[in-house]
């Protein structure tokens, strides 16, 4: 039987903890609908990037049909000072990364960083496959890649979007329902600005008169909703949720707005039929929300969230790249790809 090997942000380690962020099991989920699809009579073998990788992954990768690599921030403009993914603690790693097929899938780069230097590029070069189109989730990422010349003459790219937001297509995002009383509201820990997030949470609290309801999706997010002053004075009008994505659907729906900071919380939410608007932190939001006609605000902004709660403000209906995700996906079929034969250990 042959197998295809995923490097999952969403273990925490090779004994199969999930990450601290929910939003990367969300990221995962998609891209094993997906996979699994390509692939059905393949066994998916996960592999963390939060734990440094093994002997017995680099052999796993080299017996596979095929390797992922899913929906992270990989492209990192110096990846030898911070990259994203515990790939080898071995010090000549960025010169011999030992793998070389990797194929991206709904990766971006880095936040705001600059081009891909040299050192940077000969790297991806050798760690990434050159057989296949690569997705990455932004046009930004797309145009950092094919600019590099040690990547771009070689290693072909697609700009697919992220997978998470491929059941999107043609959904709606404008205000339907105006008289929504209800809010649930998501906050980012690691990019704390106590002032705009208190102004954030001070509108909700006016403009919904019903339910508000936080949902804490990163692992610290319960804990910086406590700093803040807006919270402490309105506890009572505040239900934090249970920290898992089943406590989440309880509630969301169409009689549920979402306005948050948490991007991947927004796209799952929009899922499931909630009216969302997505305040933009950083740079995924910005560039997934511009290519996709995602509903986004600049965190701040708080005259705009209030004119998209008041239904003031017109977005239209989401525009994934369907073409080319399915020119991306047409490469694995098996008229178009070469199935493993090897077995795969027993346990990843």
């Amino acid at each position: 039987m042959s197998y295809v090997v995923l490097l999952d942000p969403a273990l925490m380690d090779h004994a199969g903890a999930p990450s601290t962020n929910l939003g990367d099991l969300i990221i995962s989920a998609a891209i094993r609908r997906v996979l699994s699809n390509l692939f059905p009579n393949s066994e998916l073998v996960r592999v963390s990037t939060h734990d440094w990788l093994e002997e017995r992954h680099f052999r796993l990768a080299k017996g596979a049909s095929h390797v992922f690599l899913g929906g992270t921030n990989l492209l990192y403009a110096h990846p030898e000072t911070g990259m994203n993914w515990h790939l080898s603690q071995r010090p000549d790693v960025y010169r011999r990364p030992r793998l070389n097929n990797v194929i991206l899938f709904g990766v971006g780069s880095a936040q705001d960083e600059g081009a891909l230097g040299l050192r940077s590029q000969w790297f991806y070069s050798r760690l990434l496959s050159s057989r296949y189109c690569h997705s990455v989730r932004d046009a930004h990422t797309q145009a950092k890649m094919e600019r590099a010349p040690l990547l771009g003459r070689i290693h072909r790219v697609a700009n697919t979007c992220c997978p998470s937001a491929w059941g999107l297509a043609g959904v709606n995002v404008d205000r339907q329902l105006s008289n929504v009383r209800n809010c649930l509201f998501m906050l980012t820990d690691y990019a704390a600005d106590i002032p705009a997030d208190n102004r954030l949470l001070k509108v909700l609290l006016g403009l919904y008169s019903g339910d508000i309801l936080f949902f804490p999706q990163g692992a610290r997010d319960l804990e910086y909703l406590g700093a803040l002053d807006e919270y402490q004075a309105n506890r009572d009008r505040i239900t934090v949720l249970r920290r898992e994505w089943a406590a989440l659907d309880e509630v969301v729906g169409p009689d549920v707005n979402y306005v948050g900071t948490r991007l991947h919380g927004g796209i799952h939410c929009l899922s499931r039929g909630s009216e969302s608007l997505i305040v933009a932190i950083d740079n995924r939001a910005r560039e997934i929300g511009r290519d996709i006609n995602l509903p986004i605000v600049a965190r701040g902004q708080e005259t705009s969230i209030g004119d998209w709660v008041q239904g003031r403000t017109r977005w239209g209906s989401i525009r994934l790249p369907t073409d080319t995700i399915e020119a991306w996906r047409s490469q694995f079929r098996p008229s178009s790809s070469v199935q493993g034969h090897a077995e795969p250990p027993a346990s990843a």
